[in-house]
């Protein structure tokens, strides 16, 4: 930038040009009447001034804390990290909005050089701009006015607001990543036939019980999403989210609520045909009794 100045003005190109990094000034008139600069205080074009009072710190200042012992006065200071000042006055300079920062830029001057944290969103362009935390299932990894991206399908943040990883998105309940993280290149995958997973998290899905499958039956839902064909038929689901829906497989009883619960194999001369905990007799599971007559040939399991 190149900034034509007379007099006072040489003051004011930060506040005019705050995006400028290199700024080369042209005089328009002799250098022994230009003020001095490096105090970063202006009387704002006032004459006849008599008291120290009268000189103001210009935008992007504001008066020190600590004396100068050479002049007694209190000297005009830049605008510490995350303030600025856009007027001509001794005030102190104002904070950025809440949740912005100005990427460690001293000597700002005016708000739009706040910008929104990561793990918020918004654009500043005047003191009242607010930025917003990321909602629930959305993170935003940079500083700046980009938007919060959400996370990849099937995976959230568990509720959590103004994330600011894509890590801290995770598989829900049904889905996995392998034991993962994610990453932006990364999916999260359903549960394979057999296997289930409980809760939100890193995990991976766990095996059901020996003997047993993630068995449901075809509804017309299911059906149209494309997951069954024949309705009432039983058959084996994918991303299931709880152990119960883990069912003994047909010619094996018993009901699994729990990692711990077993699948008993028929024994010989009985029978179960399709998956689910059997018949129950009292407090047991049993299977179907052959007919008169007629055996398993000795073998269990016999579906």
């Amino acid at each position: 930038l190149v900034y034509l100045f007379s007099g006072p003005d040489v003051l004011y190109p930060r506040l005019f040009f705050p995006e400028a990094r290199n700024v080369y000034m042209c005089a328009l008139e002799p250098v022994n009447t230009l003020p001095d600069y490096t105090s970063f205080s202006t009387t704002n074009g006032a004459t006849a001034s008599t008291h120290r009072d009268s000189c103001m710190c210009t935008p992007g200042h504001q008066r020190s804390t600590r004396l100068d012992q050479s002049t007694g006065q209190q000297p005009c200071e830049e605008c510490p990290a995350n303030r600025y000042k856009s007027a001509i006055s001794n005030h102190n300079c104002a904070s950025c909005p809440q949740n912005s920062i100005t990427l460690g830029l001293t000597g700002c001057t005016i708000a739009t050089q706040c910008y929104c944290r990561k793990g918020y969103e918004g654009t500043i362009e005047q003191p009242s701009d607010r930025c917003n935390a990321c909602q629930a299932d959305s993170y935003k990894t940079e500083v700046g006015t980009a938007p919060c991206v959400h996370c990849t399908a099937h995976a959230g943040t568990n509720s959590r607001t103004a994330r600011t990883e894509v890590g801290q998105c995770r598989c829900e309940a049904g889905y996995t990543n392998n034991g993962v993280e994610l990453t932006e290149e990364a999916r999260c995958i359903a549960c394979e036939q057999g296997k289930f997973k409980a809760v939100w998290g890193v995990g991976t899905c766990t095996d059901c019980v020996e003997h047993s499958s993630t068995w449901k039956e075809c509804t017309e839902y299911l059906r149209g999403e494309g997951r069954c064909t024949e309705l009432g038929e039983m058959f084996e689901d994918t991303t299931q989210t709880e152990v119960d829906a883990c069912k003994c497989n047909p010619g094996y009883v018993g009901l699994v609520q729990t990692p711990d619960d077993e699948c008993d194999a028929c024994p010989a001369n009985t029978y179960k045909g399709e998956p689910g905990p059997g018949a129950r007799v009292g407090e047991n599971w049993r299977c179907e009794s052959c007919t008169t007559f007629s055996s398993t040939t000795d073998r269990t399991a016999t579906a």
